[in-house]
């Protein structure tokens, strides 16, 4: 996994806020300078909104050298984001913005996750423990780190955004870039 966190460090204050804050120590200070170590980072960003003096940065996509380098750009947006629109209106208004910023397509994967999790059900009842599932990278980068032991009870699914690409990457053929969360790019030719 690429380093998606670093260290700006120009005005630093060593409050050491976010060291305190990372869930995986992940972070240390050495000599004045926050290290962070990307083997045991699980790019949940506590780090950075725990920083004050917003010296911790998420790595920046260059989107437009991403758009210009694929025939078709997508966005994937998640269910949860449904969530936060109180009317239809409001959603509309969100995914024409999307588009507006060079998206092709705006498409949700409500689908597969209600797949997903009727899946978990049955496999959780069929099971002879307690079964676990999450569709959050994070989450499962910190149960692999922290708590190992839960691993045999984790459900081994795909992410369903990883599903919903994979399959629009099969339906339309073409050079594409599928761009989901707002953090991670998936590039694919095929």
């Amino acid at each position: 996994m690429k380093p998606v966190i670093h260290f700006l460090g120009e005005n630093c204050k060593n409050c050491i806020k976010c060291v305190k804050s990372c869930p995986t120590e992940a972070i240390s200070l050495i000599n004045g300078k926050v290290m962070i170590d990307d083997a045991h980072c699980i790019n949940c960003h506590v780090c950075v909104q725990s920083c004050d003096y917003k010296q911790l940065k998420i790595r920046e996509v260059n989107l437009e050298k991403a758009f210009q380098e694929h025939e078709y750009n997508i966005a994937l947006i998640p269910t949860s984001i449904l969530s936060d629109f109180k009317e239809f209106n409001e959603l509309k208004e969100f995914v024409y913005a999307i588009k507006k910023f060079h998206f092709d397509e705006v498409v949700q994967y409500s689908d597969i996750e209600g797949e997903l999790y009727h899946q978990a059900m049955i496999d959780s009842l069929k099971a002879d423990k307690v079964m676990l599932t999450s569709f959050c990278p994070t989450i499962n980068r910190l149960i692999k780190r922290e708590y190992p032991t839960l691993l045999d009870h984790l459900l081994p699914y795909d992410y369903p955004v990883e599903i919903a690409a994979k399959r629009l990457r099969k339906s339309i053929r073409t050079r594409i870039l599928v761009f989901f969360h707002f953090v991670n790019v998936l590039e694919n030719s095929l």
